[in-house]
C-alpha cells in the first residue's frame, strides 16, 4: 500500500520523516505536523466524505437512492444527466400548484385512451386505487378532454401516492393545494370539453409526455422548478455524478457568500462540473 503527502507543504513542514523502500514501493510516515496542517487536512477530508464509490452506490437500496435524491434541486440533476449525454428528460409545461413543492418517486405510468366497443371503463378514482402507495401517478394524454379535480387529487393523496403529474389542467384548486401530496400540471382551469367518443385510462406502459418518454419504474422528480424523468436504467451512475456535482455547487455557493472572489476564480470553481466524474 503506498501513502503520499497531499502537497510539497505537507513534506516541509514535517519534522520526522522515515523513509522506506519496498519491492519498490514507498512508504511515508510523518510526525509533528502542526495544527494548522492538521485543520486542512481535515476540511479536505469533509467535503469529499459523501462522495460514494460506484460500488456503495450499487449496493444501496431505492429507498436510499431517491433520498439522496430528495435532498437535490431538480438543476442538480439535470447537470449531471446532462454530463451524461441524457437530454430530452424533462417534461415541458407542467408546474408545481404551491410552492415549496418535492416530489420523488417511481413512476406510476397511465393515459388516457379510446375505449373500443364492449371494453370495461377505468375511470380516475379507478386508476387511483390501482396505483402503488409511494409511487408517482403520472397521467398522459388527457389534455382538454376534461379536469382533474380536487376529489380525485384527495383520494391520491388520502392513499398515500408520492405525487400527481398530469398533462391537464386541475380544478378545485383551494381543495388541492392544503394537500400534502405535490401536484404538478398544466395549471389552473375550468374549461371541460366533453369528448365526443367514450374513453377510459390504461396504464403500466411507456407513455409520452412534454416531450420526453416515461417508463414504469422510472423515477419522477419535481420540485419548483419542474419535473424531470430519470431513467432507472441509468439512476446509479446519475447518482455518482450527482454527488460531484452538489459538491461543487456547495464550494461555488460558499465562494459567493464570501464576496472575496472574482469572476474569474468563481467560473474556475465551476468549471469543475462540466467534466465527468471518474
Amino acid at each position: 500500500m503506498e501513502e503520499y503527502t497531499n502537497n510539497v507543504d505537507d513534506f516541509l513542514i514535517c519534522m520526522s520523516t522515515i523513509l522506506k523502500k519496498r519491492r519498490g514501493s514507498v512508504k511515508l510516515v510523518y510526525l509533528g505536523k502542526t495544527k494548522e496542517h492538521e485543520k486542512v487536512n481535515v476540511n479536505k477530508k469533509r467535503r469529499g466524505e459523501h462522495m460514494r464509490s460506484r460500488e456503495e452506490i450499487t449496493i444501496m437500496t431505492l429507498d436510499e437512492k431517491m433520498g439522496v435524491i430528495r435532498k437535490c434541486e431538480t438543476a442538480f440533476v439535470v447537470d449531471a444527466m446532462n454530463l451524461m449525454g441524457l437530454t430530452h428528460w424533462w417534461v415541458d409545461d407542467v408546474a408545481p400548484l404551491k410552492e415549496g413543492s418535492m416530489m420523488v418517486g417511481q413512476a406510476f405510468t397511465a393515459r388516457l385512451t379510446r375505449l373500443r366497443k364492449n371494453e370495461p371503463a377505468i375511470n380516475a378514482y379507478q386508476l387511483v386505487d390501482q396505483c402503488p402507495e409511494g409511487k408517482v401517478l403520472i397521467i398522459a394524454n388527457i389534455k382538454e378532454t376534461f379536469l382533474i379535480g380536487g376529489n380525485v387529487v384527495t383520494s391520491a393523496s388520502n392513499k398515500g401516492i408520492a405525487g400527481m403529474v398530469i398533462e391537464a389542467k386541475n380544478r378545485d384548486i383551494a381543495d388541492i393545494r392544503p394537500l400534502p401530496m405535490p401536484v404538478f400540471s398544466h395549471g389552473v382551469g375550468v374549461k371541460v370539453l366533453p369528448s365526443p367518443i367514450k374513453v377510459s385510462f390504461e396504464y403500466g406502459m411507456p407513455i409520452e409526455m412534454g416531450g420526453g418518454k416515461i417508463y414504469p419504474d422510472d423515477i419522477i422528480m419535481g420540485d419548483d422548478n419542474g419535473v424531470i424523468v430519470i431513467p432507472s436504467e441509468h439512476l446509479d451512475e446519475i447518482l455518482y455524478q450527482l454527488e460531484m456535482i452538489v459538491e461543487v455547487e456547495k464550494e461555488a455557493a460558499a465562494a459567493l457568500k464570501e464576496n472575496k472572489m472574482d469572476m474569474d476564480e468563481f467560473a474556475k470553481i465551476i468549471a469543475k462540473k462540466k467534466n465527468l466524474r471518474k
